[in-house]
């Protein structure tokens, strides 16, 4: 395993119910703690909701990059959600999302946070990603297109 696998094919939510982004978010902090990003899931929805508070994370095409920096980040990394409906959330093109790109980052770890965030905006602008990427049920399809991306070699 690479030292800066920040994806894994765990860290992958397929089929989310939620009403609402703010259920998608508590979702993805509770999976952050699962998966031992994250000792608190509660800190992670606060620093979730407190970015969302600073501007959208929604972007195009029905797809999102929330983020949380915050102290009970102890590792990160990027959590894959899609959930099975699409979410009211506010975007660039006023629509809904259904995929969801959560990072998360120790608060001290600015530039990694800046680092993630490109390479993510750096493939979400290609068409066929996204597409390949909404169309997909497979959590290995899934895993394979962006650990080529998010994970250093």
């Amino acid at each position: 395993m690479a030292q800066n696998e920040v994806i894994k094919r765990e860290h992958i939510m397929l089929g989310l119910s939620a009403a609402d982004k703010e259920e998608c978010l508590r979702a993805i902090a509770q999976k952050a703690v699962e998966l031992g990003l994250c000792t608190d899931a509660q800190a992670a929805y606060e620093g979730f909701m407190f970015r969302e508070s600073q501007g959208a994370t929604g972007l195009e095409d029905g797809f999102a990059i929330p983020h949380t920096r915050c102290d009970a980040v102890v590792k990160s990394g990027v959590i894959f959600a899609k959930t099975q409906k699409p979410v009211e959330w506010e975007s660039m093109d006023d629509q809904p999302v259904e995929v969801m790109l959560a990072l998360i980052v120790p608060k001290d770890g600015s530039n990694e946070h800046i680092r993630l965030l490109a390479a993510l905006s750096r493939m979400l602008i290609k068409k066929d990603f996204r597409e390949a990427l909404k169309g997909s049920s497979s959590e290995e399809e899934i895993f394979e297109l962006l650990s080529g991306v998010m994970n250093e070699k």
